[in-house]
């Protein structure tokens, strides 16, 4: 028994060698590994912006954002048609909220599960839960509703119960999009052109809000024909303009599928990240293969590397694929089997020979944080988080992220209302019987669905499109000419005098003939937060974090920026009563001082527990040089003192 027991604990079943037959050369493997790594790099860093994965990425990322603010069009639709007698939409709020929620329980589950199974395996999954979400949604039912003598009404269904439900599985979706779109551009992006390409995947967030609009205004245009949307606080022909109205948010929630079916197609032209697939499968043949698969052909005049150097190298027996395999413009064909085993590989072991008997047992022993599909053991997470200190990366882009989405969600989630109060030189005429469609409008009693509809995409084209737009134009025109992290960190700073300066306004301006200028003001909050933090927070943790790690750390950082802007639905439930939604409130005066307190400290969060990750070029100091993402998966350890955070 004693000596079973000893050959057991001497035995390594060959499945763990992951097809190196020899143990002596399990040091040799991990040096073939990250030469690999390096030519793989290498590879991708002699091209440019890639508009494949650009396409492959942004299409899902356009999709999220369509979906996620499409509420905004269409939540005032829903209440001229199903609650037209609320005077406060708080049903629409809890739309907002179960959104939010769903959308942070799909960023961190998913991001795991990238990490975990791979990003291939997980392609398309959370684009079919939007398209089967948005089209439950689209048919959201009242049921059969019975009218009494005295014209109240019982329905067998709650339309709220069923459109916040859907709304979540939406959620999830979206949220899922996040950490796969953002890592998927990381890891298939040339080092140099990574920020510009995460950058221009954030540009599908303002450019989807304002789709949704445009899709709003064409559905109302088309729908004008056919209904008389001229109907106001008076409720007579209220029940043909409801069928209009109807009709217009369903197709405008549907339109949402089209993009989301598009992006699925563009999802199935990419392999697996080479990245991912040689760090953590550690299969350093397929993820050459599949990166040459991306990268066809080196570009003939930016080529830093001659094309001989594209070959593998001989390396151990089964540890690389053969000599030929990656010559340049070379068709994917495929290779010769390896001779077959007559070994019971499953079952067969390989006595490791005893301590004492002139071999250092620790060199046959593979590292506990790269063995495939172990990066999610207790021991490989306290090594990286806790005893290399990487917590604080992880602290730093989810508070920042947490931070820059209580204001950002605070001031627009809830378009319709905040636009009410910057476009009006007067209160608008409202009691307390005017329904919540028209006292959150500029018009009040005096408005009428359709004006009330194309009030609300007027405005909000002109004050956050526009300037959401060209702030990150902006960033994508000058993203490697400055320092990320700086850059993040001054933003904050900038955006807090901002809002403070903001906050003086509307105090002072609100509901007067210079109203105009909040409108300004506004405007250009919008394109501090587009050029500054609201991109940033997209982009860096898609940068900092190890391959292994790279979704879950995102998707934790994504959720926690959720929770910020679900603490901003809240804030409009409860802050003062419910007084934000008050369209003669001065609040927002007085909470635009909170949320520029709430900026200083994510300036204070970025500094403190973000680490940089570009470097200036030794010979050019002003030139600054964007670190690989093998360069910073080293984390606080490979971090020269002076630039280790907290």
């Amino acid at each position: 028994m004693d000596q079973e027991r000893t050959q057991r604990r001497g035995s390594i079943p060959l499945r763990r060698l992951l097809g190196w037959t020899d143990p002596s050369k399990f040091t040799t493997h991990h040096e073939d590994l990250a030469t690999q790594q390096e030519q793989l790099v290498e590879i991708i860093d002699q091209h440019g912006f890639n508009w494949r994965v650009y396409a492959v990425a942004a299409s899902g990322f356009f999709t999220d954002s369509y979906n996620l603010f499409v509420s905004n069009v269409v939540l005032p639709a829903l209440a001229f048609v199903y609650w037209p007698n609320a005077h406060v939409a708080k049903t629409a709020i809890y739309i907002n909220l179960v959104t939010l929620i769903g959308s942070a329980v799909g960023q961190v589950v998913f991001g795991f599960l990238a990490d975990k199974y791979g990003r291939q395996r997980l392609y398309g999954i959370e684009l079919f839960i939007v398209i089967i979400s948005t089209i439950g949604f689209a048919q959201c039912s009242r049921g059969i509703v019975h009218t009494f003598s005295d014209s109240t009404s019982e329905a067998s269904m709650s339309i709220a119960s069923w459109l916040m439900a859907w709304r979540f599985v939406m959620g999830i979706g979206i949220g899922a999009e996040y950490p796969l779109s953002a890592c998927i551009t990381a890891e298939w992006s040339a080092t140099q052109s990574r920020g510009r390409m995460l950058s221009a995947v954030f540009l599908m967030q303002p450019i989807g809000q304002l789709v949704a609009w445009l899709v709003g205004i064409a559905a109302l245009a088309g729908l004008s024909k056919y209904y008389d949307f001229s109907v106001g606080i008076d409720n007579s022909g209220n029940d043909h303009a409801a069928v209009g109205i109807d009709i217009l948010w369903r197709i405008v929630v549907g339109v949402g599928a089209i993009p989301a079916a598009i992006a699925i197609i563009f999802r199935w032209t990419i392999p697996e990240s080479g990245r991912y697939t040689i760090a953590v499968k550690q299969d350093a043949k397929t993820a050459l293969s599949d990166t040459r698969r991306v990268y066809a052909n080196p570009p003939a005049s930016t080529s830093a590397i001659g094309p001989d150097k594209l070959e593998l190298q001989e390396l151990a027996p089964n540890a690389m694929p053969p000599h030929e395999y990656l010559q340049p413009n070379r068709q994917d064909t495929p290779q010769p089997s390896p001779e077959p085993s007559t070994r019971d590989e499953e079952n067969y072991t390989l006595d490791l020979p005893e301590a004492g008997e002139g071999h250092d047992s620790a060199e046959y022993e593979l590292p506990h944080d790269e063995k495939a599909y172990t990066q999610f053991t207790r021991k490989a997470l306290h090594q990286y988080f806790i005893a290399e200190g990487n917590w604080r990366y992880l602290a730093g882009t989810s508070l920042a992220w947490l931070i820059l989405d209580f204001p950002y969600y605070g001031l627009g989630f809830n378009s319709a209302s905040t636009m009410a109060k910057l476009w009006t030189a007067q209160r608008p005429p409202s009691t307390s019987a005017t329904p919540s469609w028209l006292y959150a409008s500029p018009y009040g009693d005096t408005g009428t669905v359709s004006s009330v509809l194309r009030a609300n995409a007027k405005e909000t084209l002109v004050t956050t499109s526009i300037g959401s737009i060209l702030g990150t134009l902006l960033l994508i025109a000058t993203i490697n000419h400055f320092d990320r992290r700086k850059a993040l960190v001054w933003s904050f700073l900038a955006l807090a005098l901002a809002l403070c300066v903001f906050g003086v306004a509307y105090l002072y301006l609100f509901h007067t003939a210079s109203h105009a200028v909040l409108i300004v003001f506004y405007a250009v909050l919008q394109f501090g937060f587009a050029f500054g933090p609201n991109t940033l927070t997209f982009i860096l943790p898609a940068e900092i974090f190890p391959t292994k790690y790279r979704c879950t750390c995102y998707g934790i950082s994504a959720a926690a920026g959720k929770i910020g802007s679900i603490l901003a639905q809240i804030s409009f439930l409860y802050f003062d009563s419910g007084d934000l939604s008050e369209p003669d409130s001065k609040s927002l005066g007085y909470v635009s001082f909170l949320y520029a307190g709430v900026m200083v400290l994510g300036a204070v969060v970025s500094w403190a527990w973000i680490p940089t990750v570009q470097e200036r070029e030794s010979e050019k100091p002003y030139r600054l040089r964007t670190k690989t993402l093998e360069v910073m998966a080293e984390g606080e350890e490979g971090v020269p003192e002076e630039e280790k955070v907290g």
